[in-house]
This record gives structure tokens, sequence and C-alpha cells, in this order.
């Protein structure tokens, strides 16, 4: 499946949540953490990070 028909059939999904639920739904999927709305079909990218279980880690090296 193509990142545009993922994110398609996924924003079926978040507008029937949020119907059901009263409220937008947006930002409450566990792989909302790793969103990056700036970018082309952010759902389907958050998805697809978090599935492969990409993180980001940084480090803070002190003056000595």
């Amino acid at each position: 499946m193509t990142l545009k028909e993922e994110q398609k059939a996924f924003d079926e999904v978040k507008w029937a949540d949020s119907v059901r639920l009263g409220s937008d739904q947006c930002g409450t999927y566990g792989f909302c953490s790793v969103c990056k709305k700036s970018l082309t079909y952010p759902c389907a990218r958050a998805k697809r990070k978090a599935e492969k279980g990409s993180i980001c880690v940084a480090t803070v090296r002190s003056k000595k």
C-alpha cells in the first residue's frame, strides 16, 4: 500500500473515531508521538516509523 493510500484509509478511520467520540482524534493514537504534521501523509509516515521501532536519541556533551 502506498503512503497516499495508507493516509486515505487512516483519515477515514480517524474521521469515524472523531465522530463517534465527539472530538478530533488527531494526536491520540499510539504512533502520533512520532508524527511530523508538516510532511505529506503524516499519519501514514508516523505509523510506519512507529512500526519499525525507529527512535531518535540525543546526547549532550558536557564542556570540560
